[in-house]
């Protein structure tokens, strides 16, 4: 009985942080790092973090076919541009992963 109860509330509060929340911090620098690593096999971005959590995760989204700013200067220039391209690929081509009209494409 009791564990079921922890397993209620650790799924609600999980519900609610996923309704919530929005990536803000660390998920900027590693979802375009990620999907450099399985789209162009380049490192570039977030060399300080072990690749393969975040190459595993991006598999899928090979399937959206997002747009990848790779003209960026955070992508062909920057040290350290791995904060700048994930704006860039998150926010700035509005299609990314905003398309409410494929069935395919979970919405967030």
């Amino acid at each position: 009985m009791t564990v079921g109860l922890i397993c209620l509330a650790a799924f609600s509060m999980m519900l609610w942080a996923a309704r919530t929340d929005a990536p803000i911090m660390d998920e900027l620098a590693h979802i375009p790092a990620g999907y450099g690593y399985v789209h162009n096999l380049d490192y570039r971005l977030n060399p300080e973090h072990p690749p393969l959590i975040k190459a595993l995760a991006m598999l899928p989204v090979l399937f959206l076919n997002p747009t990848f700013p790779i003209n960026n200067a955070a992508w062909t220039t920057e040290a350290n541009g791995q904060w700048d391209m994930g704006y860039q690929f998150l926010y700035i081509p509005r299609g990314n992963f905003d398309r409410r009209s494929s069935s395919l494409i979970p919405t967030f």
